[in-house]
């Protein structure tokens, strides 16, 4: 079984990029311009070119985080170009309510439909997002419930490090 720890492979200011067995955990905490997107994009190409077999996407866009720039939305829509082949499936939670909930989604939407190739679903929260994962989800990985102990674990890791 896998740790229920989630393994930080970016985490600055602006991003988190972690990892759980073949999730992979995106944490948008403020920036996301055309810089930090590139820096995200390349840790999260390596991590899915690193997986043997298929992976599964979850995106936290954390409220203070602010609506990528139209070079940020390119750069994303080529990273979901390049490794579309994959992601089995996508689960994206906008926190900080309805109104900012449409903007995430219709950035999301704006930034590369034509390339999904993968389920991908906007929800209302983590908990939410983790049951679109889940069938996708190994057994051995721990499923539901060790995705959600780790997301769990990794929001309070970001916390601590980011406060020091």
């Amino acid at each position: 079984m896998v740790e229920p720890r989630a393994t930080i492979l970016s985490l600055d200011r602006d991003a988190c990029v972690a990892c759980w067995g073949n999730t992979l955990i995106q944490v948008w905490i403020k920036l996301t311009d055309e810089d930090v997107m590139k820096r995200t994009s390349d840790v999260a190409r390596n991590f899915a070119a690193g997986q043997n077999g298929q992976i599964t996407l979850l995106s936290i866009i954390e409220r203070k985080s602010v609506v990528p720039t139209d070079g940020a939305r390119k750069v994303r829509g080529q990273f979901f170009e390049d490794t579309s082949e994959k992601i089995v499936c996508m689960a994206i939670v906008p926190e900080g309510g309805e109104l900012r909930s449409s903007i995430v989604r219709s950035v999301g939407v704006s930034e590369g439909l034509p390339v999904y190739r993968f389920p991908m679903k906007f929800v209302a929260n983590t908990d939410a997002a983790i049951d679109v994962l889940a069938p996708y989800l190994t057994a051995a990985s721990g499923g539901a419930d060790g995705l959600r102990a780790a997301v769990t674990n990794l929001r309070a890791q970001i916390r601590e490090q980011l406060a020091g």
